[in-house]
């Protein structure tokens, strides 16, 4: 939807308006900054399950089980860097591996969860000094079977939730500041098993959770436990689909990270156990305007990390990171804007019912486009915001909210002189282009056309507003 204020209304209707535009360049997904991460640690540690957090003072907090002993172990970087060390691990006892591990902080607070020797009992550890020093473990609840899976979240005064799963059933046990953990309490979802949870504080209690349904389907899904912000406590929201895969295809899914990088942003291990078995990374991230209590998840996308295990994920400022025992991946979240508009001498815009074409031309008789020198997201795949506008007694007024992702870019000689011509389409090609990973199915007559589109256009990474709020001027 796009806004007009007043002057610039008057100045579109008036007929001696000088007309304005500025057109601006970045590497962004659908209006969300990608991810670009570079591997900061290459170790020798073995592979096991990792957690990842950053706590306030902008240190890297890492925990990992090694499978072979049961050996926790967790780590402080005060000032992650690529020439910083992550080698150095301190021991905090031993654990169930299976279940995996929680690790979140906020403030200066720390908090890891892990099951004990036994599978039933669900334990916490806790820093005050940003995961400097961990204290001895608690004992939250004893489970009413053995955990499948485990996880965590703290707030800075102190407030947490912890989460574990028995079966296909997701308990929680919730604080309030430092007071005492709360009993017990099942959730209102229904899976048949959970392989794996991943939770972070947004708001409320963010959940990722892994597993299978009853109909033997795999998958990865969020979720929300409410703890009186934005939803009643010890509320859930059903379950929104980020990823599945049906019944006999091998795949099954680790729900591995939750955090905010820009944007509320997910990490999960697709595991295929067929031939060729492997286990990879797949990334996806809230589209653009939304949180993460809106579960507007976009497709996912795979990374080049394969990990039996998974990776741990974190954001923290204007970073993300990816952790996995024996390395450390880091990506700038922070996706600045290039200005072109100095040097556009042509543009041109195409738009119908269907599609939406954007073509622009620069100037580029000093090579500043060149190669080498041209802003890192002028390549196909950048994503293109292209305002017009006037002047108006306010100054350059422009409409913005116009988005074009870039197909071609192409350096040419015209008329003697250098020039760059970008090709860009909008959000209908954009959603036209996309392809389902798998068969996605509605009951007939428990929907309608809009919450038809509404779910493609989510997984394209669009927002489908209501045919009521899509009103322009």
């Amino acid at each position: 939807m796009i806004t007009l204020t007043d002057t610039l209304i008057a100045a579109q209707q008036s007929s001696s308006a000088t007309p304005a535009l500025r057109v601006l360049v970045s590497d962004r997904d659908v209006g969300v900054a990608r991810l670009r991460f570079t591997r900061w640690y290459t170790g020798a540690e073995a592979d096991g399950p990792c957690s990842v957090a950053v706590p306030a003072d902008g240190s890297l907090l890492s925990a990992r089980i090694e499978v072979a002993t049961g050996t926790l172990y967790a780590q402080r970087v005060a000032s992650p860097g690529a020439s910083s060390t992550y080698s150095a691990w301190t021991s905090l006892g031993t654990v169930v591996a299976a279940p995996r591990l929680g690790l979140h902080a906020a403030g200066t607070r720390a908090l890891v969860a892990s099951v004990r020797a036994g599978g039933t009992q669900v334990e916490v550890r806790e820093s005050t000094d940003s995961g400097a020093t961990f204290g001895a473990s608690s004992v939250v609840a004893t489970a009413v079977g053995t955990v499948t899976a485990v996880a965590c979240a703290v707030r800075a005064d102190g407030s947490a939730a912890v989460l574990w799963a028995t079966g296909g059933v997701v308990y929680s046990s919730r604080r309030t500041g430092l007071g005492a953990w709360g009993a017990a309490a099942a959730w209102s979802n229904m899976l048949a098993s959970v392989s794996a949870i991943a939770m972070t504080d947004a708001s409320d209690y963010a959940v990722l959770v892994s597993g299978a349904t009853s109909a033997g389907l795999a998958g990865v899904w969020t979720t929300r436990l409410g703890s009186g912000l934005s939803a009643p406590p010890g509320v859930w929201l059903p379950l929104t689909e980020v990823a599945a895969a049906g019944a006999g295809t091998n795949v099954t899914y680790l729900a591995t990270g939750a955090g905010t990088a820009g944007a509320s942003r997910l990490a999960f291990a697709e595991v295929f156990a067929g031939t060729g078995a492997c286990s990879r990374v797949q990334l996806t991230h809230a589209i653009a305007g939304s949180a993460f209590d809106d579960q507007m998840w976009r497709s996912p996308e795979p990374t080049t990390l394969v990990n039996a295990y998974g990776a741990g994920f974190a954001g923290g400022a204007d970073h993300g990171y990816l952790c996995t025992p024996s390395g450390v991946w880091h990506a700038p979240s922070d996706a600045a804007s290039t200005d072109l508009s100095a040097d556009v001498i042509e543009a041109r815009l195409d738009e119908d019912a269907r599609t939406s074409r954007l073509r622009v031309r620069l100037r580029n008789d000093d090579a500043r486009y060149a190669i080498g020198s041209a802003p890192s997201a002028l390549v196909p795949g950048g994503e293109l915001s292209f305002e017009p506008g006037y002047i108006t007694s306010e100054g350059a007024e422009y409409a913005f909210g116009r988005r074009y992702w870039i197909t071609g870019v192409r350096r040419v000689r015209a008329n003697g002189a250098a020039i760059v011509e970008v090709e860009a389409e909008g959000v209908w090609n954009a959603l036209a282009v996309w392809r389902a990973p798998r068969q996605v199915v509605w009951v007939a007559g428990a929907s309608s056309a809009y919450a038809v589109l509404r779910e493609i256009a989510r997984r394209a990474g669009l927002f489908c507003w209501r045919p009521a709020r899509a009103r322009s001027r």
